[in-house]
């Protein structure tokens, strides 16, 4: 999704990615020769590339279209930072290009060629002599990025994440100055409402509505969501009074809760189920040994159809029926390798303690009025360091390697007490990287306009922090090399630069960790969706 492993090319083949003359090979004026007219603008293949994002927006949403322009806009601006600081200090730039791959547009404007490319998943900037192993005119050596100062070289290699930080606070200034919002640093634990109702639940049954505020439960008052959740938790299948506040008039709701299914499918029966895509049925993914779902003989890819004669439609539709008739002997209807199946047992579910209640909403912080100027930099400046912090988790190896672990999905999500009234149909990668394929539906799925703003700013954040990881072919391995040669000259009086020759078996390392890592999130982002 960035630029690095574009702009990582020039220190694994240097001579054809800075158009230097290679020992007993063309020379750059011999190889333009060769490739004469493709500095012309395509325009037909520009107009092309129009009609394809066109389709995209008539075929699928236009709203996807806005996610590939954010995307480029990204690209586009870590480049630029790149190239103004590059050219600002004195370093020659011979290409600028958004995407990789084969060539869409492009036209050259003095010694740099800007452009297009097909596949939009980086982009680059090429600056003539980034490392010590390309050859390069001694008439244009004084222009190259190693010849230059360590103050400047600095500038330039961490001119693109300063850009995506810059953006991503332009971004928080927007949504607390124009859009309006709460703020996610340091929210009122009491300023919330209810963001979602889900289907078939008690909540739904009850007539909560989204924009509810939920402030007392059975005649006891509470302000936040985890106490809520707290209140809920020991009061699985009872009659429940809830006291609402909608819009400024006081509302009484009432009815029974159900029990949470995660307790009771998961922990107390046994089975781990995988979340359908659209109208499927529910799948097993895991049954655990010696379990009241293994006495069934319940495996692994079975489809889940009914129990008890109820149709499965959910997790918490099955967890009612478990709870409804443990000790009592049910059928559960399967379909396995295409062919129905009956299991037959008696439901006897392993709970340790009483499962939890479960409403069935999901919280969502009560958004505030626009503020002025002054009040939103403060804002922002505030959530700005608060999201740095939490993306700094980025480099956790646990986070990485959640992305390989078997699915565990789960579909409640914890809120702090001990009563989870928030349902999830995740698919256990929680914590995981997430690809510009996953953002991208993240950012077309957000209900809000604060959503998308949000969006936008945390991956601007995650790409600066990632790009400054001190490793090649990131932007920090060429600022830790930059700072390295800078000590060694402090402390021997001499020049020196790193033979970077020497780095190149650790720059593919990286690049491929980089690429499977990529290939997988996408994997992922497109056939395990949601993420949590």
């Amino acid at each position: 999704m960035t630029d690095t492993i574009g702009r990582a090319e020039p220190n694994l083949w240097p001579a054809e990615q800075t158009g230097a003359s290679v020992p007993n090979g063309p020379t750059r004026a011999e190889h333009a020769d060769e490739n004469a007219g493709d500095d012309e603008p395509g325009y037909v293949n520009l107009a092309m590339f129009i009609g394809v994002m066109a389709a995209i927006g008539l075929l699928g949403s236009w709203w996807a279209v806005a996610a590939i322009g954010l995307l480029a806009l990204m690209l586009f601006m870590h480049e630029l930072g790149h190239y103004l600081t590059a050219r600002a200090s004195g370093m020659q730039v011979t290409e600028f290009f958004l995407g990789f791959g084969p060539k869409v547009w492009s036209f050259t404007r003095g010694e740099t060629e800007y452009g297009i490319k097909a596949i939009w998943a980086g982009a680059y900037v090429r600056i003539t002599g980034l490392n010590t192993i390309e050859e390069v005119d001694p008439a244009l050596e004084h222009r190259t990025y190693r010849a230059k100062s360590y103050p400047r070289r600095m500038w330039v290699i961490t001119a693109g994440s300063v850009m995506h930080f810059l953006m991503a606070f332009v971004g928080l200034i927007i949504m607390f100055a124009v859009v309006g919002s709460y703020g996610t640093s340091d929210p009122d634990p009491s300023d919330w409402i209810i963001g979602t109702v889900v289907q078939d639940t008690a909540a739904q049954a009850m007539g909560m509505e989204e924009g509810d505020r939920i402030t007392a439960v059975n005649g006891t008052d509470v302000s936040s969501f985890d106490d809520l959740a707290a209140a809920v938790g020991p009061l699985a299948g009872q009659s429940v009074e809830f006291i609402v506040d909608r819009d400024g008039d006081v509302v009484a709701l009432e009815g029974d809760l159900g029990v949470n299914s995660g307790d009771v499918v998961n922990r107390g029966f046994g089975l781990t189920l995988l979340s359908p895509v659209g109208s499927e049925p529910w799948q097993v993914a895991s049954v655990a040994d010696d379990s009241n779902a293994s006495e069934f003989g319940f495996e692994t890819g079975d489809l889940l159809m009914s129990a008890g004669g109820v149709t499965v439609t959910d997790r918490p539709a099955l967890a009612e029926v478990l709870f409804e008739r443990d000790n009592n002997a049910i059928v559960i209807d399967v379909e396995r390798r295409g062919q129905p199946v009956a299991l037959t047992g008696e439901v006897a579910l392993d709970l340790d303690q009483a499962p939890r209640g479960f409403l069935g909403i999901g919280p969502q912080v009560a958004p505030a009025a626009p503020v002025g100027l002054g009040e939103a930099v403060q804002a922002s400046a505030k959530d700005f360091a608060w999201i740095s912090g939490r993306s700094l988790a980025i480099f956790d190896p646990d986070t990485w390697i959640s992305l390989f672990r078997p699915n565990q999905p789960d579909e409640q999500v914890s809120t702090g007490g001990s009563g989870d009234v928030v349902v999830s149909d995740g698919s256990g990668g929680a914590g995981r990287p997430m690809s510009a394929v996953g953002a991208g539906r993240l950012w077309v799925d957000a209900d809000s306009a604060e959503h998308r703003i949000f969006i936008f700013v945390l991956v601007n954040i995650s790409i600066g922090i990632i790009n400054l990881a001190p490793v090649l072919p990131l932007d920090g391995g060429h600022a830790v090399i930059a700072t390295y040669e800078r000590l060694r000259e402090l402390i021997t009086r001499r020049p020196h630069r790193v033979d970077a020759a020497r780095l190149i078996p650790v720059t593919w390392v990286v690049v491929v960790l980089l690429v499977v890592v990529g290939v997988w999130s996408i994997a992922l982002d497109v056939f395990s969706w949601p993420p949590i």
